[in-house]
């Protein structure tokens, strides 16, 4: 039982290390000249490469619960090792399944701010449009043969 657990939350590890770099990749989309984006990955691993608890208690709580390596490492770990808990389980299947939702809501945000531009665009001819074949009232005075007078 104790491995399908571990077998289970490195499945969820993967699937959150995925979300992370799917968010990293989509700031690409502003940000083009990115080629930091694979260290802050690597970084990311690297921290990962020691056990929580190895870290003071401010960074244990920084990487628990603002970057979920714990997630991601540790409580794999835990579970191999049988001692794992059924309130961290459920903690790695709430930060995987936030971690998917919101890396996919960020790509979706991130497509439609880029084709944003050709929708004002076509705001703007819109507007030209409604100008043009309803005047206003200052130029309804106005003839254009009396512009040239």
């Amino acid at each position: 039982m104790g491995v399908l657990l571990a077998v289970l939350t490195l499945t969820l590890a993967v699937l959150m290390l995925y979300s992370l770099g799917y968010l990293l990749s989509t700031i690409s989309i502003w940000y083009v000249k990115l080629y930091n984006i694979t260290m802050a990955m690597q970084a990311l691993v690297e921290t990962g490469r020691y056990p929580i608890p190895a870290y003071p208690t401010a960074y244990q709580a920084f990487f628990t619960f603002v970057l979920p390596v714990a997630f991601m490492t540790t409580v794999p770990a835990q579970f191999l090792t049988g001692r794992g808990t059924a309130l961290w389980l459920l903690g790695a299947v709430a930060v995987c399944a936030a971690l998917l939702l919101m890396s996919v809501a960020f790509w979706r945000y991130a497509l439609t701010v880029l084709h944003e531009p050709r929708r004002v665009e076509t705001d703007r001819l819109a507007v030209i449009r409604i100008y043009l074949t309803h005047p206003t009232p200052c130029s309804s005075s106005l003839s254009p043969s009396a512009a040239f007078v």
